[in-house]
């Protein structure tokens, strides 16, 4: 094993220097007994071109095989090794990554070849598992994140993050690939996450014509062009949101890309700033225990790594838990795979009008989709009850439009039953529905027919006390459901003991009522008080 002493002195200053902690080289893998080198490539799906390029094909060997068997491929012993073996021959990186079917005779092989262990990991690599002093597993990174692994409970898998295997500390080694050199490397972990090839590929319609998912000439491009002419390429940061957010960068660099991209490598990434739609640094770190001792370089690294698989807000107006549960068709796409709803916010949400997030409860009390749905019939004849389609229309043209979209506000009847807002805005309703998010919740204003703020406090002695704030809030969590009079024009149980027809549609349910009457009841001259 030539060089190996040299390597293994190297190997192990480097984990030092990175903190694991974990004594990762021992003593002569020679003195350890290996298992039968299996090699099995002749079962193996051949649903896959090469490239010539040595880390896109392993995985492109790898992605052909996934869901196959134990039995499938022919394996007949613990075949981790073996299967990333047969990938590399496959892929014809033999020399890069020799066969072997025990880790960590596997591992020492990598490294002999010129193979090396590296801090964040990037496709084609190799995670490596650490546990009880000794390897136990491998697979091969697709990309920062995701690996394709044998051996997972008899198939090849497709895990998401390396610590699903939950195997052992995993670690990370790039192969002395051929033709690897081609691919641009990354100088800091703070290069690699501005560049995701999968996102750059959605997100640039051109790109996807001109170069395809290829994620060798996609970051070949981003180095060469993308970095200068302003492209996004990652959920971690945008160069242009960048420059927006932080005046004293657009100041003096204005829309110099490549000086703006330096300037986050140089600094930036230390200053605890806001980098993308939806990673701001300081909000990060300020609302998780966790994270509030780290530094921004600190707080970049753990939402880069742990934070987005996890789910964790890292930004006032981007919550990725809700962007799931309010959008169907995402969920359906997604399911739990956390990241991948930060990139389609960013990709397409923001240019298809998608909620991201409430800005307030006030703003949440403006949208009903049922009530959107049974208010408008041109609404309801082009989309259907599709809650997500029906809030993206509201968002896009019924705000503008002066539509109404719940019983609690009523841009119309808010601009009428208040003359001072009336005679700045006019007819201006995106205005109005601002007036109201920026300052008419604090006024104890009439927001609707059936609510008006002041009138709902005098009406009853437990909410004097309570500012127009509360009270909103209380009509919105509990009055509307317990059928309070809000309005000196609507009387719930009055409108519900009059009419047997709704009496006996709606029974107990008492904001049912009030839904009525701002969407019939009025119109059919029904007698509300």
């Amino acid at each position: 094993m030539k060089n190996i002493l040299k390597k293994i002195s190297a190997i192990a200053m480097a984990f030092t220097l990175l903190g694991t902690g974990t004594a990762l080289i021992k003593s002569n893998p020679d003195t350890m007994t290996a298992f039968a080198t299996q090699t099995r490539s002749w079962n193996y799906s051949s649903n896959y071109s090469l490239t010539g390029n040595g880390a896109t094909d392993i995985v492109r060997v790898a992605d052909a095989q996934i869901g196959k068997t134990k039995s499938g491929l022919g394996y007949t012993e613990d075949w981790c090794a073996d299967f990333v073996s047969d990938c590399a021959k496959l892929a014809g990186q033999s020399d890069a990554v020799p066969a072997d079917g025990l880790v960590t005779t596997f591992l020492y092989g990598i490294l002999d070849k010129g193979g090396a262990i590296v801090s964040s990991p990037r496709a084609g690599d190799l995670v490596f598992y650490e546990k009880n002093n000794d390897y136990w597993h491998v697979g091969i990174m697709i990309d920062s994140s995701a690996s394709i692994q044998g051996n997972c409970k008899g198939q090849v898998k497709l895990l998401s993050r390396p610590e699903d295997a939950h195997i052992g500390t995993p670690f990370f080694v790039r192969p002395n690939y051929s033709n690897a050199d081609s691919t641009p490397a990354f100088s800091s972990i703070y290069e690699e996450l501005m560049f995701d090839a999968d996102f750059y590929y959605h997100k640039y319609k051109d790109l996807q014509k001109s170069i395809g998912n290829d994620p060798d000439k996609l970051l070949q491009h981003w180095f060469k062009y993308g970095i200068k002419e302003g492209r996004v390429a990652s959920i971690f940061f945008d160069p242009q949101y960048y420059a927006a957010q932080n005046p004293d960068v657009k100041k003096v660099f204005g829309n110099n890309w490549q000086a703006i991209h330096d300037h986050f490598l140089q600094c930036g990434y230390k200053d605890n700033r806001k980098l993308s739609p939806v990673f701001d640094v300081s909000f990060y770190g300020s609302k998780y225990s966790d994270l509030r001792s780290m530094s921004s370089a600190q707080r970049i690294e753990h939402f880069y790594k742990y934070g987005c698989n996890e789910g964790r807000k890292a930004c006032a107006d981007f919550n990725p838990e809700n962007y799931k549960n309010r959008y169907s068709d995402l969920n359906k796409a997604y399911g739990n795979t956390m990241k991948s709803y930060y990139q389609h916010y960013m990709i397409y949400g923001i240019n298809e009008g998608r909620f991201s997030d409430y800005s307030s409860i006030y703003e949440e009390i403006m949208f009903d989709a049922y009530f959107y749905y049974s208010k408008y019939k041109d609404v309801r004849d082009a989309f259907g009850y599709d809650p997500d389609k029906l809030r993206r229309h509201w968002l896009k043209n019924g705000i503008n439009e002066g539509r109404t979209a719940s019983i609690f506000f009523d841009p119309q009847y808010y601009a009428a039953q208040n003359p001072d807002v009336k005679k700045v805005f006019g007819s201006n309703w995106k205005a109005i529905h601002d007036h109201f998010l920026t300052h008419g919740y604090k006024e104890n204003r009439k927001l609707s027919p059936v609510f008006d703020v002041g009138y709902y406090r005098t009406n009853y002695s437990d909410l004097r006390s309570m500012n127009s704030e509360q009270l909103i809030e209380h009509f919105y969590q509990y009055g509307c459901k317990d059928g309070r009079k809000a309005s000196a024009d609507f009387n719930p149980v009055n409108y519900r003991s009059r009419y047997s027809d709704l009496n006996k549609a709606y029974g107990s349910n008492m904001k049912s009522y009030y839904q009525h009457y701002m969407l019939n009841g009025i119109k059919e001259k029904r007698n509300g008080k």
